[in-house]
């Protein structure tokens, strides 16, 4: 498999080099995508033109061996772009040279090495086949006053490792899956697929029947890891298909992206990506903090994103988790977290059909997305505005003056 070790995100000028490949891309038949595409790409004011300009060389490798279009994959020697509703594409062999004339030309260049899963993510190891719901003790804080209903007009999109959507949890709930893995991508079509069942974890608390915050939620689950790790361009493309790739074949996206992973410290590989998302589609999203223990920082991006709703984590007294990090994305940043959640002896889904307790600010994010996906629901359409939205759900939290940085403590309404 091809691997890239850089991704150019077009912006400005370069960006119009870019729209001749994105039209390319839009509404062709099967038949003649292949042919149409790599026409587009031999043109001199195409994307692949931007790259034979630069410095130095003809020998950067802009080769991305697989392009779908209607369905249909086609193998092409050509490049072409991995992800066209980003405006970007995936590059190697980039001399420092040659990313110096992309940045000066207004595209942002951001490096694809692999970023490891939150540390500090711990399981209790009950292994429950007989699950026992008194331990649900995140379901009484969130609540609170609140009947817990089911939802299923609100999607949520998860970026993580995968779902075992056989598990019990999940009885009746909608759910997609893909596999991303650099150029090429995988529908796991209800597949029990997650070898760490971190993912189906973080999902359980989302929309599972009995742990989760909102039950029945349907989701579009994307595997994005490989072991411990994983790369930009395939949490990008995963962005890309939640949010105009049709996911569910109904033409609409999610409403909702959870990502309970990050990059350690204030990185802005997907900034561009996430404020697309969110100023043109509308999608929200919600992040893990972080699990370094850190009283004043780094914390993780994206969730340190002002675009991003950032989740800490809480024990059963209501006080910080020792693992939860605090602090600011830059000097003059606001305080993280935005909001708490329960993160400590969290009680949900896990391997095929068992259930344990967990910890970890993983765990504590998609409890917010749930409660982001509830209040979405109960809003009406004509006045769903995400900043209007995420104001409501830090209205709504319950103050603890022990919590340091935002003492706001999720609650549902």
């Amino acid at each position: 498999m091809t691997e890239f070790d850089s991704i150019v995100m077009f912006r400005g000028v370069s960006a119009e080099k870019f729209e001749t490949f994105r039209t390319a891309l839009a509404g062709t038949g099967a038949e003649n995508g292949r042919q149409l595409i790599e026409g587009e790409l031999a043109r001199p004011d195409s994307v692949r033109a931007l790259f034979h300009e630069l410095p130095g060389s003809p020998d950067v490798d802009v080769v991305y061996p697989f392009v779908e279009v209607d369905g249909n994959v086609f193998e092409s020697g050509n490049a072409v772009l991995p992800i066209p509703d980003m405006e970007a594409v995936a590059v190697s062999n980039l001399t420092d040279e040659q990313r110096d004339a992309l940045e000066e030309g207004g595209a942002r260049v951001i490096s694809n090495e692999r970023i490891e899963r939150l540390r500090h993510v711990t399981r209790h190891s009950l292994d429950e086949l007989i699950p026992d719901f008194s331990r649900a003790w995140h379901l009484p804080v969130i609540f609170d006053s609140v009947t817990r209903v089911a939802i299923d007009n609100v999607r949520v999109g998860v970026i993580d490792t995968g779902i075992n959507a056989r598990h019990p949890e999940f009885d009746g709930v909608k759910c997609v899956a893909r596999r991303f893995r650099g150029p090429r991508f995988e529908d796991l079509r209800g597949n029990a697929d997650d070898e760490t069942s971190h993912g189906t974890s973080v999902c359980a608390l989302i929309s599972g029947q009995n742990v989760g915050v909102a039950p029945g939620a349907p989701l579009a689950v994307a595997d994005v890891f490989e072991g411990l790790s994983a790369r930009p361009i395939d949490i990008l493309n995963a962005i890309s298909w939640m949010k105009r790739g049709d996911p569910f074949g109904d033409g609409q996206g999610v409403d909702v992206i959870n990502l309970s992973l990050g990059l350690r410290g204030y990185r802005d590989d997907f900034l561009d990506a996430i404020q697309e998302a969110l100023d043109v589609d509308g999608v929200m999203f919600v992040a893990a903090i972080g699990n370094d223990g850190h009283d004043n920082g780094p914390c993780c991006s994206p969730a340190v994103y002002s675009e991003v709703l950032s989740v800490g984590a809480v024990d059963k007294e209501f006080k910080r988790a020792d693992f939860s990090n605090v602090g600011r994305p830059h000097e003059d940043g606001v305080p993280q977290p935005d909001i708490w959640a329960p993160g400590v002896g969290v009680y949900s889904a896990h391997g095929a059909d068992l259930y344990d307790c967990v910890d970890g600010t993983s765990f504590a994010s998609p409890i917010v997305a749930a409660i982001l996906a509830r209040a979405i629901s109960n809003t009406p359409v004509n006045e769903r505005n995400p900043d209007r939205i995420a104001e409501l759900v830090l209205e709504a939290a319950s103050e603890q003056g022990n919590l340091p940085a935002n003492p706001r403590l999720a609650r549902a309404f």
